[in-house]
């Protein structure tokens, strides 16, 4: 006599034309309503109800059903379009190019050919290695091994994975370029090349106080007190597909206040009145954005822009070609030098904690060291 099978044990039946005994179950639904009702094949009854026993452990168990033949390109594709610009914390379009770069440009050519389940995580390190040896930078590395990740991670919470291969992947070391910093004696031949420079207070705000070259250029005069001398990063100058537009500061710690100091607020004042003649002249031309640092008609400055002005000047004063960027490392660097505690650093710089500071923007400004000089002679004394 055949046992009939139980409630929730699914059902098997013979099919004549195959010869071959099929099963189905029913798993409950998906996360889009759908009901789940896959079918086992095999030779013998007893071989199809094992195989939906084992289904039925799986679903118990939150593993993946199905999907057996989806590729790590086709789900990566699938993420990048479907998935991603859904999510709440994907707000920039920037950050969709980011991701749809990595994507694109490495994981799909390096790993999209594997089917997801078998992907392991020798195969993310192999490519993570080739690009190192290829030379792309560290910080491109994590940026490739956190976007993938994301997207194994989804894939995990879908149940079309049974863990994610890139969490326990290292990026290998690559070559890491050498941060540095303007000494004094070169920032002071800097400011000299850039007195007379229509950019020259941006330059000077640059090294003095180290904001981002966005926030530099996002900087409204609602945000100076130059009375008070002080101003607040309230916003950044970001460029994304449709242009330039001011948009939200990079973390929550990067929205601050801070004093300026007083050649800084003499330097505004100086270039304050020169934007008053420059929207004189432009007339009907002027587009008001608000902004501190504009073009001559009053809108934004582009990145590119201030960088190849930056360039010029950099390379009048006889310094070399230097990035904007180095006007914050170097600020940060010359008041370490100074004896600005790392505390009050951070605060000016709108770095999460110190390590930022230490690792990343605190370069040498002196040919020696010499702090043990005076304490050791006071000390010991000095013949």
């Amino acid at each position: 006599m055949t046992k009939r099978r139980l409630r929730g044990e699914g059902s098997i039946f013979y099919d004549g034309h195959a010869r071959l005994y099929v099963g189905q179950i029913d798993l409950g639904q998906d996360e889009q309503g759908r009901r789940r009702r896959p079918k086992v094949t095999g030779r013998t009854k007893r071989e199809v109800a094992d195989k939906l026993r084992e289904l039925q452990t799986k679903a118990f168990a939150g593993l993946p059903i199905g999907d057996g033949k989806l590729t790590v390109g086709q789900w990566l594709e699938q993420w990048l379009c479907d998935l991603l610009p859904k999510k709440a914390s994907v707000k920039s379009s920037n950050t969709i190019d980011n991701y749809t770069w990595a994507v694109r440009k490495h994981l799909i050519p390096a790993l999209g050919s594997k089917r997801l389940r078998a992907l392991r995580p020798e195969d993310v390190e192999k490519m993570l290695l080739s690009r190192a040896e290829a030379g792309m930078a560290r910080n491109s590395l994590v940026r490739l091994r956190s976007v993938l990740n994301r997207a194994l991670r989804d894939a995990q919470a879908r149940h079309k994975l049974s863990w994610n291969v890139a969490t326990v992947v290292d990026v290998p070391d690559a070559h890491v370029r050498e941060g540095r910093s303007f000494t004094v004696e070169q920032a002071k031949k800097l400011l000299a090349s850039a007195a007379d420079d229509r950019l020259g207070a941006a330059v000077l705000m640059g090294l003095m106080v180290g904001p981002r070259p966005g926030e530099l250029l996002g900087f409204r005069w609602e945000d100076m007190d130059l009375e008070a001398g002080t101003a607040a990063v309230n916003q950044m100058l970001k460029r994304e597909r449709a242009g330039l537009r001011l948009g939200e500061v990079k973390t929550t710690r990067s929205r601050r206040a801070f004093d300026l100091p007083r050649p800084l607020v003499d330097a505004l004042r100086r270039h304050r009145a020169q934007q008053a003649k420059e929207r004189l002249a432009a007339g009907s031309m002027w587009e008001d954005w608000g902004l501190v640092f504009t073009t001559a008609t009053g809108t934004p400055i582009d990145p590119s822009n201030l960088r190849r002005a930056f360039y010029r000047l950099t390379e009048g004063a006889g310094l070399g070609r230097w990035h904007p960027y180095e006007l914050r490392h170097s600020a940060y660097s010359l008041l370490a030098a100074a004896g600005v505690a790392e505390d009050q650093l951070t605060d000016l710089f709108g770095h999460r904690d110190n390590r930022m500071g230490r690792l990343v923007y605190r370069h040498p400004v002196k040919a020696s060291v010499d702090v043990a000089v005076k304490p050791m002679e006071e000390m010991f004394g000095a013949e």
